[in-house]
């Protein structure tokens, strides 16, 4: 049987069979949202050329699709709580997969970006009500189901940059650029993956009233973050985090954005070789996603963040001082993307051994993360566009450096902090029940002594 919250009406739905084939469905979901994600990041330098724009003005698409993020975060919260997941997720694919396979066919990059945003309120649902349901299904179980969740993302990163690489041209001109048909293949797939999910919520929800275990308003969630946080040690301590996620996912998608301008535009390699490039690094990052959830079992998470770290650092100074050797270009990029790959979920659980509101924090992981895609790559774009594109190891040297110091914080933060034990709905439930009829019986076998005493004890009143 799966460890389901007892508020949760699942009905005749609690089979391990049952809940393996929902979370199938939601590692392929979580699949074709990597694809999506990156595969707008992937496309820039296409785009570029079908719009006629600068490398800043292209990466105001991610820009935008960032404030999507937000929006759609912010959206998901309280609609998740009381519209069956499924359903909600399924209208949101919808959203995401129309509005992106459209937009691409813009020429005007704002218009573009628009219709890239409002199609980004879908996809951050998906990650955000994938997420949630793993853990929903397997509760205290479902540490390895989530990192596999994470890990079908990284084959949907690995996947992006071979989808594009059949539609790259050489031309620079805009009437030879076929990459918005890149983005119908990816729009289909996350209709077929709309399909899975519709499937799912008409099989097992469609009769069924769904009811949260967890539901709430959004003053008190609200409330139940101040309450874990506070106003002392712990609030300094999510301070950080929040600026950790923000500086992580911002760098990732700097990386991702800017890395086919760089070899483009400063190495002058080809788009197709560019393209295998922005492959390579994702291959090692899906692959180094999937080794590090057996390295967990044998190694402290700190450890493994602290190796990562060193690893990002170092790829990124090979790729900064490189000067445009291509071995070693090769060898940064690969050994960024096994750096990378345990930053974030690394970080998530750290956080969640000292900070146990899993919903509520999730909530601002994924905000902090939109912010910081939402601003960084901006910057790092005006950066080189300004100063040249040998700035773009740089940039990332410092972004991955003041995350090295932002942990080291979280650290030192958490030295007088107290681990949180966990405890399932279930369990504690039981623990009440079974409380409650100790105390039932301790009181009912002190009546009957107290019956026996009235009865047996004689009197010696006179």
């Amino acid at each position: 049987m799966s460890a389901l919250p007892a508020a949760t009406k699942y009905l005749e739905m609690s089979t391990v069979k049952d809940s393996a084939i929902r979370t199938i469905v939601l590692y392929l979901c979580y699949f074709a949202t990597g694809i999506h994600v990156i595969i707008l990041p992937c496309s820039l330098v296409e785009i570029g050329k079908y719009t006629s724009s600068t490398i800043s003005e292209v990466t105001l698409l991610v820009t935008l699709r960032a404030v999507g993020d937000i929006l759609g975060g912010f959206i998901a919260v309280p609609l998740l709580e009381y519209v069956n997941p499924y359903f909600y997720m399924t209208i949101t694919g919808l959203v995401a997969a129309i509005f992106q396979s459209i937009g691409i066919w813009f020429k005007d990059i704002t218009i573009m970006g628009l219709f890239m945003g409002i199609g980004s309120l879908g996809h951050s649902t998906l990650i955000i009500g994938s997420n949630a349901e793993v853990l929903r299904e397997w509760d205290t179980k479902s540490a390895g189901w989530i990192q596999g969740l994470h890990g079908s993302f990284a084959v949907g990163a690995l996947v992006a940059p071979l989808m594009i690489q059949p539609f790259l041209t050489t031309s620079k001109l805009a009437k030879h650029v076929v990459i918005q048909k890149a983005f119908l293949i990816d729009g289909a797939i996350l209709l077929c993956v709309c399909v899975f999910l519709f499937t799912v919520w008409l099989y097992y929800y469609r009769t069924i009233k769904y009811v949260s275990a967890h539901q709430s308003s959004l003053k008190e969630m609200f409330f139940n973050v101040i309450k874990a946080i506070g106003f002392n040690r712990k609030f300094s301590f999510m301070v950080v985090v929040i600026l950790y996620f923000i500086l992580e996912v911002g760098m990732e998608a700097t990386s991702i954005s800017l890395l086919s301008h760089y070899c483009v535009h400063y190495l002058a390699w080809s788009e197709h070789k560019a393209a295998l490039l922005v492959f390579v690094l994702t291959l090692f990052y899906s692959v180094a996603r999937f080794f590090n959830a057996g390295i967990t079992r044998c190694l402290k998470t700190t450890i493994l963040l602290v190796g990562s770290f060193l690893i990002s650092i170092f790829s990124m100074f090979l790729l900064s001082f490189s000067y445009k050797h291509e071995s070693i270009v090769w060898i940064s990029v690969a050994l960024m993307g096994v750096g990378r790959a345990a930053l974030y979920p690394g970080c998530v659980v750290f956080v969640d051994h000292f900070l146990p509101v899993r919903q509520s924090l999730g909530i601002v992981f994924h905000l902090s993360a939109s912010i910081g895609s939402l601003i960084l790559p901006q910057i790092a774009a005006r950066i080189v566009q300004s100063y040249g594109y040998q700035w773009y190891g740089v940039a990332l040297l410092v972004i991955t450096s003041l995350m090295f110091i932002s942990f080291n914080i979280l650290i030192l933060i958490s030295k007088n902090m107290k681990p949180q034990n966990y405890v399932s709905d279930d369990l504690n439930e039981k623990i009440i029940m079974s409380e409650e009829k100790s105390s039932k019986n301790e009181t009912d076998e002190a009546s009957i002594h107290s019956s026996i005493n009235d009865t047996n004890i004689p009197s010696y009143s006179k």
